[in-house]
């Protein structure tokens, strides 16, 4: 049987928009006023979405802030990953300063996202710190097949990712608040030198 249609739009049409306008506003809302400070009346009242239809799509406030985060994450990696896809065959230091452009670039675009991802997400409940830490071990994969790629004799570098991870999220999130304060390229040589470190230890 057809779908109902409103206004020339499908009722799947006008739910995946009401779906797309309660995300936007989460991430303006949990980005800029942060996540404690934010009710869902608050999101609802923002994208012009009843809690009825907020219910219909989200089981709970904490799930529509891993979804807004599950977003803004797949946002970082399809960045890095097709940094690291363009710059096949060069040199490790080449990708690593690739990625690294590719990822600060989204983060500095809207540093809404990078409050979400450093800030927001954190000490939430333990449902949202899993879904966190599933989140860490894909970039911490993702670096430990660089490493391997770079160097096949490589040995585990599991904790060397973990630390490699950990100083671009400080260095993402200082450099996304004040951008003025350093460039792009000093930030991205700071992280090349540290990627030295933690993956191709000597």
């Amino acid at each position: 049987m057809p779908g109902r249609f409103y206004a020339g739009r499908s009722a799947e049409a006008r739910r995946a928009e009401r779906r797309q306008r309660l995300l936007d506003s989460a991430l303006a809302l949990f980005g800029e006023a942060g996540y404690p400070a934010t009710s869902i009346e608050r999101v609802c009242a923002a994208a012009g979405v009843s809690t009825r239809n907020f219910y219909e799509e989200f089981p709970s406030r904490a799930a529509l802030l891993t979804t807004v985060h599950d977003r803004v994450s797949r946002q970082l990696l399809s960045a890095v990953t097709t940094a690291l896809a363009a710059t096949a065959g060069e040199p490790f230091d080449r990708r690593i300063a690739a990625s690294a452009t590719a990822y600060l670039t989204v983060i500095g675009t809207d540093p809404r996202t990078a409050r979400l991802s450093y800030v927001e997400i954190m000490g939430v409940d333990e449902e949202v710190e899993r879904h966190r830490l599933r989140w860490r071990e894909r970039w911490v994969a993702l670096y430990c097949a660089e490493a391997q790629w770079s160097d096949p004799d490589s040995q585990d570098v599991r904790w060397g990712a973990l630390a490699l991870l950990g100083a671009m999220r400080e260095l993402g999130y200082e450099w996304s608040r004040s951008p003025e304060g350093r460039s792009l390229e000093d930030v991205v040589e700071q992280i090349v030198r540290l990627a030295r470190c933690t993956l191709r230890p000597a």
